[in-house]
Formats: structure tokens, C-alpha cells, sequence
């Protein structure tokens, strides 16, 4: 392999370390840079493209070309998400109340919150190390907020 397939495969790559740490589709990266999605896929897979191309793509990135190429560039840690009856749970949860109440609050039912919590506890890598039930919930209220993935109240809010 020579050294410019190498500098292609690593800028490929990178770009898919970036696109999936930011939760981004292959097809909603294509789109934000104008590419076709076969041209997306082959930069990925250490096909070449034009600067200009990289220098879009970085910025439908939020980051600059320098960072995408930086000598120091390390693999992004990926962001939890959270799906859209989850969010509703969590901002439920703040209010307080135990998993009937929660669940009546949203119109859903009581295991219903239940397995949409232990679900994001998951995501999140909250482990059932923590005593009482209201420790966990903070934990995941902090962390939705950490990533903007909720605006609601704070983890002092929690009531049990």
C-alpha cells in the first residue's frame, strides 16, 4: 500500500469515527455535503475526493479540516442517545413519583417506564451498583443533560 492510500484509508476512517460518535446516517452526512451516498461510502472506505469535499465535510461535522487531519486526531467517544418516548420518560421522571405515577403523568403504564428507564440505564452504562432507585434516575437525568438530550428541571428536581 502506498503512502497516500494510507493517508486515504485514515481520513476514511476518521470520518466514520466522527459520523458515528455524532449519531449522523451515512445518508444525513451525504445529504449535508451534497454527495451522493456512494461517494460518502467510498471516501469511508479510503476511496479519494476532492478538498473541497473534505473541507464540507468537516464542517457538516461541527469541526474544522485541521481536526479531522490532526496529527493528535483520537477516535471520539459516541454520544448517547436517546429515542423520543425515552426523552419523554426521563422528563417524566424529573417531576418524581414511582413508575405508576410516572406512567400515568405520559399515559403509559407502569412497567412500561420501568423498562424505558432500564433501557437507558444501559445506554448510559448506569449499573445497578447504586442503592436506591432515586440515585439511578439522577444518574440519568445528569447525563441526558450533559449530552443536551433533555432541558427539563435538574437532578436535584428528582422526588421520590
Amino acid at each position: 500500500m502506498n503512502e497516500v492510500q494510507v493517508v486515504l484509508d485514515q481520513i476514511g476512517s476518521r470520518v466514520y469515527a466522527e459520523r458515528k460518535a455524532r449519531n449522523i446516517s451515512k445518508r444525513a452526512l451525504s445529504e449535508r455535503v451534497g454527495l451522493h451516498l456512494n461517494a460518502l461510502k467510498r471516501i469511508e472506505d479510503g476511496g479519494g475526493c476532492y478538498l473541497t469535499t473534505l473541507i464540507r465535510m468537516a464542517n457538516a461535522l461541527d469541526m474544522s479540516l485541521g481536526e479531522l487531519l490532526a496529527e493528535d486526531w483520537t477516535p471520539p467517544k459516541r454520544r448517547p442517545t436517546l429515542t423520543p418516548r425515552q426523552t419523554i420518560v426521563l422528563e417524566a421522571v424529573i417531576e418524581g413519583g414511582s413508575l405508576a405515577e410516572v406512567g400515568k403523568r405520559i399515559g403509559v403504564s407502569g412497567s412500561t417506564v420501568g423498562s424505558a428507564l432500564s433501557t437507558i440505564y444501559t445506554r448510559f452504562g448506569i449499573r445497578h451498583t447504586f442503592e436506591y432507585r432515586d440515585e439511578r434516575r439522577a444518574a440519568a437525568i445528569r447525563i441526558a443533560r450533559t449530552h443536551g438530550l433533555i432541558s427539563k428541571g435538574s437532578d436535584d428536581e428528582t422526588n421520590g
